[in-house]
């Protein structure tokens, strides 16, 4: 899987992490509001920093486990002795 293709396919987590650290920085603006103070950009820009860096490593952490899933995939199809037909026969006969 190309990492084209895997951002893609995962547009969807993407937009979801945005919209939830956009409320969520947006919480914590009128929560200080609220409370009378000023809202300090540089904790704005630290929460927003800090939620694409986490969606960034769960997203490369999820890439490196499709990238090898597939690759073994790609093994098994390419290997007769480990293709899902020999693998379901002998599963079968015990």
């Amino acid at each position: 899987m190309k990492l084209k293709s895997y951002i893609k396919d995962r547009l969807y987590f993407i937009f979801y992490t945005v919209l939830l650290g956009s409320l969520l920085i947006i919480a914590y603006a009128l929560a200080v509001l609220e409370a009378g103070n000023q809202i300090s950009i540089s904790n704005i820009i630290y929460l927003f920093i800090l939620a694409l860096f986490m969606m960034l490593l769960f997203l490369a952490i999820d890439y490196i486990r499709h990238y090898r899933f597939l690759n073994q995939l790609v093994r098994m199809k390419q290997e007769p002795s480990l293709t899902f037909e020999y693998m379901d026969s002998r599963s079968f006969t015990k």
